[in-house]
């Protein structure tokens, strides 16, 4: 038995190591395919390929009633803040008591309805693969300034890239050594794919 396991445990790390390699491959070229004139491209690292999980936020039923609620939501506010400045004005002019038989209150059950929607879209939501993805971290050196990126890269079976989002953080030159050494000597997969799949991390690239 441990004979047969022996070449089925090097056969599983010789595949895995391929598609690492494939993937970063891929990306490498890309980015210095879209490279400007007078930028550098220095990556730094590239976390392990991982399976990426599907993000609630991203489904369509869920983003239909997100954007049904953010309506609402907003004329909700809108008309709290009217009737809130209403009320202190009247107050004001007319006194306390004229003040409180007059108060509207702003209608919320349209809005506390697609909220429950929401909430409990979320507590039934089951996570799944979308796909393979990793993050690379890189400088990339430009004539007017230097970054910081993290890329995240979602391929699929065929390995395609079906995602790519990026975080672009701005840095002094005098610190790439000193961010360079940092990040290579930082090792956490948990960590690492605990970052490629919170999707609010990628929300706004």
């Amino acid at each position: 038995m441990k004979k047969l396991l022996f070449p089925i445990i090097i056969l599983f790390v010789a595949v895995s190591c391929s598609r690492q390699n494939k993937a970063e491959q891929i990306i490498t070229n890309l980015i210095q395919s879209e490279l400007k004139e007078g930028c550098v491209y220095t990556p730094i690292k590239f976390t392990k390929l991982s399976e990426v999980l599907s993000a609630i936020d991203n489904e369509d039923e869920y983003k239909k009633i997100k954007e049904e609620f953010d309506k609402v939501e907003y004329k909700y506010l809108f008309d709290s803040i009217s009737s809130a400045e209403n009320y202190k004005r009247d107050s004001s002019m007319y006194g306390k008591k004229f003040a409180d038989a007059t108060y509207i209150k702003p209608l919320s059950y349209d809005r506390d309805k697609l909220r429950d929607k929401l909430e409990e879209l979320k507590r039934k939501y089951q996570p799944y693969v979308t796909g393979k993805g990793l993050i690379h971290i890189y400088i990339y050196e430009t004539p007017f300034g230097d970054s910081l990126l993290y890329s995240k890269f979602v391929f699929d079976d065929n390995f395609n890239i079906k995602d790519r989002r990026k975080i672009s953080i701005e840095i002094d030159r005098d610190s790439i050594s000193y961010m360079i050494e940092k990040i290579q000597n930082e090792q956490n997969e948990e960590k690492d794919k605990d970052f490629l799949n919170n999707d609010f991390l990628w929300s706004f690239s």
